[in-house]
C-alpha cells in the first residue's frame, strides 16, 4: 500500500504568513491515498475547522501541491492508521496551538507550553508517521510542517 504525504500553500493570507514565518514554499501538510474500491483518491488533513476527509479534487480547488513523498506500509499498517484517521475525523481544529507555536519561535523557545484539545495540520501528521515509526525531535503540538517535510526527505521517497 503506497500513502503520499505532502506539503501544500493556497493563496489566501494565512497561508502567505505560515510560508514567510517558516520560510517555506509551504504552509500545509496532509496525507492521501487511492481508494481502489471507490477509484478515487483521498486527501485527510487538519483544516477549515477540524480533522476530515476530502477528494483530492476538491483539495485541489483550494491548495497548490508543492512536494509529495510516498511511503510504502503494509496492508496491516494501514489498517492500523486507517483506523486512527477514522477516530480522529472530526476534531477540531486547534487556533490555540498556531499561536502556541509562533509564541515558543518567537521566544527562543523560552516559553513552554501544553498541548491543547484539538489538531493542527502538522500535529496530526505527526502523530500519523509516529505510529509509523518516523521519529521526531519535538513535542506533537509545537511540530510545524517544516518538520514533518524534513522527516519525510529522510524517510520517504520523493512522489
Amino acid at each position: 500500500m503506497k500513502l503520499i504525504f505532502g506539503a501544500s500553500k493556497s493563496k489566501k493570507i494565512g497561508s502567505k504568513i505560515l510560508q514567510i514565518h517558516m520560510k517555506t514554499p509551504y504552509s500545509h501538510v496532509y496525507a492521501r491515498w487511492l481508494l481502489k474500491s471507490q477509484e478515487r483518491e483521498i486527501v485527510y488533513h487538519a483544516s477549515h475547522g477540524m480533522v476530515h476527509y476530502c477528494s483530492l479534487e476538491r483539495f485541489l480547488s483550494n491548495n497548490i501541491i508543492v512536494k509529495e513523498f510516498a511511503l510504502e506500509i503494509t496492508d496491516e499498517q494501514f489498517k492500523k492508521f486507517s483506523r486512527k484517521c477514522i477516530d480522529l475525523a472530526g476534531e477540531k481544529y486547534s487556533q490555540l496551538e498556531l499561536l502556541q507555536i509562533w509564541l515558543s519561535d518567537v521566544s527562543g523557545d523560552k516559553l513552554h507550553f501544553k498541548d491543547q484539545k484539538g489538531y493542527i495540520c502538522s500535529e496530526l501528521m505527526c502523530e500519523l508517521l509516529e505510529d509509523l515509526g518516523i521519529k521526531f525531535c519535538k513535542p506533537k503540538h509545537l511540530i510545524k510542517p517544516i518538520d514533518i517535510i524534513t522527516a519525510l526527505e529522510l524517510y520517504g521517497k520523493t512522489q
